[in-house]
């Protein structure tokens, strides 16, 4: 939705710089305002029901709708499903904003771990994380970025996300057990099942 207000504001200025008088940029123009609307009152709608997922689970209010801006906003860039990031978020932190794994290190809401360092640009290491939003964002482009190395199999991306960039030889070092290899994909699919 956001890409489509995007695409659709460069095209009005196109349309508006080829068009030969003011009455046939009106005509190409009024379908792009109408689908630059639905789109932001798209946007609308998923956040409100980001928020109010999150509010169901005991988030308060303002720090809800601080937090769905920032899911709808990295599923834009990432082109995931803004309810998948959110489930993500929910199963590694429940939302906890600050919260830092005591065995692994991983850090904020989306667990982002220092051992993804330098997998972006902007992630030189977990100090970079910043508030929510930044740490959204971040766990979403590395999710986003499995995805797109599994062929688009979400399943796939979700264990290597669960993983980390080290597998299971760092899962071992962790000294997690077997059954957390199991259940992480299916919590991550249930919490999604629920929205």
């Amino acid at each position: 939705y956001a890409a489509l207000l995007v695409g659709s504001l460069a095209l009005n200025v196109y349309l508006y710089d080829r068009a030969t008088d003011a009455e046939e940029y009106a005509e190409s123009s009024a379908g792009i305002v109408a689908a630059a609307s639905k789109a932001l009152s798209l946007q609308a709608v998923v956040e409100g029901e980001l928020r109010t997922r999150m509010e169901r689970e005991g988030v308060e209010r303002g720090k809800a709708i601080r937090y769905a801006s920032a899911f709808t906003d990295a599923a834009v860039t990432t082109r995931l499903d803004p309810f998948l990031i959110q489930s993500v978020a929910r199963v590694e932190s429940r939302y906890q904003a600050a919260v830092v794994h005591p065995a692994s290190g991983a850090r904020c809401m989306m667990q982002v771990m220092a051992l993804w360092k330098g997998a972006l640009p902007e992630y030189q290491s977990t100090e970079d994380l910043g508030g929510p939003e930044k740490c959204i964002m971040t766990g979403a482009r590395i999710l986003a970025g499995y995805r797109d190395e599994s062929g688009g199999n979400i399943r796939i991306a979700l264990w290597k996300y669960f993983l980390g960039p080290g597998g299971l030889a760092e899962i071992r070092a962790l000294d997690l057990q077997p059954e957390d290899l199991h259940t992480y994909v299916p919590a991550v699919r249930v919490a999604y099942a629920r929205f």
